[in-house]
């Protein structure tokens, strides 16, 4: 029905890129809407000034997929933040752009968070996907002790999630660490961090190759199927049902 991306769509961010990523969308998934937030990677490291030229930054990416999703006949709803939230049924898709340029985790002035929190308070929907690129400390893949969240406002985004009260799915990616599926039972809420898409190696030691995987979910009135697995090898690393 759709394709999810939690960020990293490009690797430097540049115009040629970007432009790239919007024609391989256009040629493999004409018919489906596809959405996505930016990753650290989708914005030049040391961005110089530019004349508009087609898309020459993730924003004016992020513009043409939502305006393609709404001549797909789904209600987009945008935020002058940058976070934005779209209706597939009974499911919603929120969009938080943490990632800015010089590759910073934050929400400035908590603009988004705003957003969030206003719209899971007045929402109807059933189950809401939240996009967002880093995971949440709490639910971080191999997280050593004392480290750093990587996002400067983890816990208002924690807090908002849980006193909200909705049934929700955090998917997450920036790490190049294996998948992760944490299931809160009490609140019936999923975290899965999706690793990466492509393989990676981690801390640069070929020895610690991880494949790239891709996360299939089936959503249901009251079931949730999660399913991740090696993009080049089938390899099945998670296979779950959750109601």
């Amino acid at each position: 029905d759709c394709v999810l991306i939690t960020g990293d769509m490009t690797n430097d961010g540049t115009q040629a890129q970007l432009e790239r990523f919007w024609g391989i969308v256009s040629e493999l998934v004409p018919d489906k809407p596809v959405f996505v937030v930016t990753g650290n990677h989708d914005y030049e490291k040391n961005p110089l000034p530019w004349v508009f030229q087609g898309i020459c930054e993730y924003p004016f990416l992020q513009q043409r997929l939502l305006e393609r999703a709404e001549a797909l006949g789904i209600p987009v709803q945008t935020d002058e933040s940058g976070a934005y939230a779209a209706r597939m049924g009974d499911t919603a898709i929120i969009g938080l752009n943490a990632a800015s340029h010089w590759r910073r985790f934050k929400f400035p002035e908590n603009a988004q968070l705003h957003f969030l929190e206003g719209y899971l308070r007045e929402s109807d929907a059933k189950l809401h996907l939240i996009l967002c690129h880093a995971p949440l400390a709490n639910h971080r893949p191999y997280k050593e002790k004392g480290e750093a969240p990587y996002l400067a406002r983890d816990k208002q985004l924690q807090q908002i999630l849980e006193s909200s009260g909705k049934c929700f799915v955090f998917l997450s990616g920036h790490t190049h660490y294996p998948p992760t599926v944490e299931w809160d039972e009490a609140r019936c809420n999923l975290y899965i961090n999706n690793g990466s898409v492509c393989p990676t190696t981690i801390g640069g030691d070929p020895a610690r190759l991880q494949q790239g995987n891709i996360t299939l979910l089936t959503l249901d009135e009251n079931r949730i199927g999660v399913e991740i697995r090696g993009i080049h090898t089938g390899v099945v690393f998670h296979q779950q049902e959750y109601r």
